[in-house]
């Protein structure tokens, strides 16, 4: 069901409400319970006394490459959806807000594999001993660029349904997944024989994850972003983002491990400003981070 929200205040209730549609993906959670949706409730609500009420309605479900393309072509009225950010997308005639929505946690990687290649090399020691290594993403994810472009050999996975059973029987050395999604994925599968997760390394790569409109939605990228602004300083968008990814982190315990830092080539033309949002559960200065 759509979100909807009123004012208090007589003179807002007689305003016209705005209208917003996000995407719907086709996962199987209720949308309402992510932390996207979430996170953009709680952006809107910030800006509410000043510019309103509004409603929050999905989209038909999509792949993120469809919602840029509708995008692009805004047929739906006041469309909004998270993308990573790539200089391989086009994204003519959209804006986006420059607030990395998770804080920057899905640059952390963890990866999975099988119990073959852990008990084989335990504890991975330097970058060139790593990328001797295979590695499974599906062609589509911007991380199988970033990989290739990082000197690793990545195979294709053309089916994710089946990538976590690919690297459990060895069709490739490891799956990396962000910080925030190795624990709920492998609470899903306590069972499935060979699989198991490296914990003597994560890689790190600048990956944000932005909102993203039609250029003529400059009202709806405003408030957002403002919305988002408010809630970031006075910390209940943190609060959200551990609420959806405290347990998460905490069982990656990033803290404890070898970190390599790798180039994302595909921000080279965007400010590094969004940055600024970022978490780091490393403690450690980006500088720091160079040090493999």
């Amino acid at each position: 069901m759509p979100y909807t929200t009123a004012s208090d205040n007589a003179s807002e209730r007689a305003a016209a409400i705005t209208k917003v549609t996000y995407r719907l993906s086709f996962m199987r959670e209720k949308p309402t319970q992510s932390y996207e949706y979430q996170l953009l409730e709680l952006a809107l609500r910030k800006t509410q006394k000043e510019d309103g009420a509004f409603f929050l309605e999905p989209s038909a479900p999509m792949e993120v490459r469809r919602a840029l393309k509708k995008s692009r072509n805004n047929t739906i009225e006041n469309f909004i959806f998270r993308s990573n950010y790539s200089t391989k997308d086009n994204y003519e005639g959209l804006i986006y807000i420059p607030i990395s929505i998770d804080l920057g946690i899905f640059g952390y990687r963890i990866c999975f594999t099988s119990e073959d290649v852990l008990k084989k090399s335990p504890n991975i020691r330097t970058l060139k001993e790593l990328q001797s290594k295979t590695m499974g993403q599906p062609d589509s994810w911007l991380d199988h660029q970033i990989l290739k472009a990082n000197g690793f050999q990545v195979y294709n996975i053309l089916q994710v349904e089946s990538m976590h059973q690919m690297v459990a029987n060895n069709r490739f050395d490891y799956l990396c997944r962000g910080a925030n999604e190795l624990y709920h994925e492998w609470k899903k599968r306590p069972d499935m024989k060979g699989l198991t997760y490296d914990k003597s390394f994560s890689i790190y790569y600048d990956l944000p994850r932005f909102f993203f409109t039609h250029a003529q939605n400059k009202t709806l990228k405003e408030r957002v972003q403002k919305g988002l602004n408010i809630a970031y300083h006075d910390g209940s968008m943190q609060n959200l983002w551990r609420e959806h990814y405290g347990e998460a982190i905490q069982f990656s315990k990033l803290k404890t491990r070898r970190l390599f830092y790798l180039e994302n080539p595909y921000l080279n033309n965007i400010s590094p400003d969004f940055q600024y949002y970022f978490m780091n559960p490393y403690g450690l200065e980006k500088s720091q981070k160079h040090k493999n």
